[in-house]
C-alpha cells in the first residue's frame, strides 16, 4: 500500500488485523512491529533504539496499542517529528483521543476504520415503549464501539424519517454521545439516554 511508505497515524477497527496488513504489504527485512495493550515508557525506548540501528534501506516501524501511556507518547515527540534517515514511522490507534494533541500535530492521518453498514435497529418510534427500550438496550450491553456510534446516528436517521420531532438540542445530544462512544462509554447508557430523549418527544 502506498499509505505505508510515509510516517502517518493510522486510525484502524482492529489493531490486529492491521497489524496483518503490514505484515503482508511490507518485506520481514523491511518492518519492526511494536503492538502492545498498553504501550509504555520501556516500549517508548524500544522504538527510540531500533529507530537509531542504522540502515541502508528504508525501514518501517509500526506502533499500534489500544492506550498509550503520556510518558511514552513524550518521549516519543522528537523521533516523530525529526525520525532518522530511512525511518518510517506508523504509530496505529483505535481512536485519535488516545494519543496527545502534540502527536497528532506531527504526523497526518490515515483512516482504515472499516465503513460499518447501517443496519436498520426495526424499531417503530411511535409505538415504543419503556420496556422495548430496555430490551432493546439489554441485548447490546457490550457492543463495539464503531458499531455503537453507528447504531447513535442509524436511530436518529430512523426516528427523523418516522416522524419524530426532534429538536435542535436532542441532535446536539446525539452528537455528544457518538462521541462518548468514541471514548469507550458503556454502550447501555449512551442508548438508554437517547432512546429516552426519542421516547420524550413522541406525541401521544
Amino acid at each position: 500500500m502506498s499509505d505505508f511508505l510515509q510516517s502517518h497515524i493510522a486510525l484502524v477497527s482492529n489493531l490486529e488485523a492491521f497489524k496483518s496488513s503490514l505484515e503482508d504489504s511490507i518485506s520481514k527485512n523491511s518492518l519492526k512491529l511494536f503492538f502492545k495493550d498498553d504501550f509504555l515508557v520501556e516500549d517508548a525506548k524500544a522504538v527510540i533504539k531500533e529507530a537509531y540501528v542504522a540502515e541502508s534501506k528504508e525501514k518501517t516501524i509500526a506502533l499500534g496499542a489500544k492506550s498509550f501511556n503520556l510518558y511514552a507518547q513524550n518521549a516519543l515527540l522528537k523521533i516523530l517529528e525529526e525520525p532518522p534517515m530511512n525511518i518510517v514511522f506508523i504509530v496505529v490507534t483505535l481512536s485519535k483521543s488516545a494519543l496527545l494533541p502534540t502527536i497528532r500535530s506531527r504526523m497526518p492521518f490515515r483512516d482504515y476504520r472499516e465503513r460499518t453498514l447501517r443496519e436498520p435497529s426495526g424499531l417503530d418510534f411511535h409505538h415504543l415503549g419503556l420496556d422495548e427500550i430496555y430490551s432493546f438496550v439489554q441485548e447490546r450491553k457490550f457492543m463495539e464501539r464503531q458499531a455503537l456510534k453507528t447504531l447513535i446516528q442509524t436511530l436518529t436517521s430512523e426516528a427523523l424519517a418516522q416522524g419524530v420531532k426532534l429538536k435542535s438540542e436532542d441532535l446536539e445530544l446525539f452528537g455528544n454521545l457518538v462521541r462518548l462512544a468514541d471514548l469507550n462509554s458503556r454502550s447501555h447508557y449512551v442508548l438508554l439516554t437517547q432512546l429516552l430523549t426519542i421516547h420524550a418527544r413522541l406525541e401521544r
